[in-house]
Parts: structure tokens; C-alpha cells; sequence
């Protein structure tokens, strides 16, 4: 079961884009002064790493305040509903995760925009 999960991880980690990777790895370490002209590097325990991903890569899609299925909010990428990097999109890889936590967006840029775009939707209807 570790095996699979662990498997499970690094085949998600493998579709990140690179500057992902690169945040991911700085999230494990801490730098810690000691009064020389470097800092230490601390490796952190994994539930950092772990919330950090949470938080950053795999965005819980039920939380989210924007409609997923509005195919117009953005309408360059479309619904949540048909997205290919939402993770019930791939049920195989990611059929662990999905009772937990439910379906999660893997494209945080794309989240972003929807989230922003809603914003500015929500403020220009009641703009006092």
C-alpha cells in the first residue's frame, strides 16, 4: 500500500511543470542562521511537503467559490466538469485521493484565474 501511494506521488510530481518542482523542493528545506556567512539547511518532516501541496498544486475543487461548470467564467480552459487535470478526470492515478478530499484541480494558475475572474464577476454585480 506505501508502495502504490509513494508511486502514486512521484507519477503526479512527474506532470508538474518545472518551477512546481523547484517550489516543491524548497518547501522540504528550512534555512536556519547560525551566525556563519551561510545558513543550514534543515530538511523538514514530509507532512510539510504534504501541505504543501495541498495548498498549492492539488486545489480541493469543492471549496472552490466559482461555479465549476460555468464554461464561460474563463472561457479560454472552459468548465472544471470536462478538465482533463482535474484528478476525477483520472480516476486510475488518482482513485485513492478522491473519497478524502473529493475531486482537486492540478493546474493552480487555471484555479487562479477562475478564482480572480469570479472576483472581479462578484464585484462589478455589487460594486459598493
Amino acid at each position: 500500500m506505501r508502495i502504490a501511494r509513494n508511486l502514486n506521488s512521484a507519477l503526479r510530481q512527474a506532470e508538474w511543470r518545472p518551477e512546481q518542482q523547484q517550489q516543491a523542493l524548497s518547501a522540504c528545506f528550512k534555512e536556519v542562521y547560525n551566525g556563519g556567512q551561510n545558513p543550514a539547511r534543515i530538511l523538514l518532516p514530509v507532512r510539510n511537503l504534504q501541505f504543501w501541496i495541498e495548498t498549492n498544486v492539488l486545489l480541493i475543487l469543492k471549496d472552490a467559490p466559482f461555479d465549476k461548470r460555468d464554461v464561460q467564467l474563463v472561457a479560454t480552459v472552459g468548465s472544471c466538469a470536462d478538465c482533463p487535470k482535474r484528478t476525477g478526470h483520472n480516476k486510475l492515478l488518482f482513485g485513492d485521493d478522491l473519497g478524502k478530499q473529493g475531486d482537486q484541480c492540478t493546474d493552480p494558475r487555471c484555479y487562479n484565474a477562475k478564482l480572480a475572474a469570479h472576483v472581479s464577476k462578484a464585484v462589478a454585480a455589487k460594486p459598493k
